[in-house]
């Protein structure tokens, strides 16, 4: 799925994502699975349960930074998610639509806000969201 016109492509959302958030040891992997069609889904597998332990630790805030109200008011922001549900997976949804699926997900979801930025990452239900933010 393609991207609103001059906005972050998928291929940079994903190189942004494990290049700021994925540790160091599991990047390569993450990269070549994310990116190859075929091998996407046992990545995809991993973010129902054990994607916080591949995270950088430094990255990783419990509470919604107070950057995220800003930008859900407007309008233009278009966030692309990485998902265990074939009807989000590799997708571009306006910001606060792909916020308000995180809730109901039941399956491992990932949005990515501002490329290598910020995101949000939420596991399997019943699950908390981690946010994940990069200075």
């Amino acid at each position: 799925m393609n991207p609103p016109a001059n906005r972050p492509t998928r291929l940079e959302h994903i190189n942004a994502f494990v290049s700021a958030f994925v540790k160091n040891a599991k990047k390569t992997r993450y990269l070549e699975f994310l990116l190859d069609q075929k091998r996407r889904h046992r990545i995809l597998e991993r973010l129902n349960h054990n994607l916080a332990k591949d995270l950088k630790p430094e990255n990783i805030l419990r509470h919604q930074p107070d950057s995220v109200s800003m930008l859900v008011r407007k309008e233009d922001i278009t966030a692309y998610l990485i998902a265990d549900d074939r009807e989000l997976d590799d997708r571009f949804l306006p910001l606060m639509e792909a916020l308000h699926t995180l809730p109901s997900s039941h399956f491992g979801v990932i949005i990515s806000i501002i490329p290598g930025k910020l995101a949000v990452y939420k596991a399997e239900s019943p699950s908390g969201t981690i946010w994940l933010v990069q200075d």
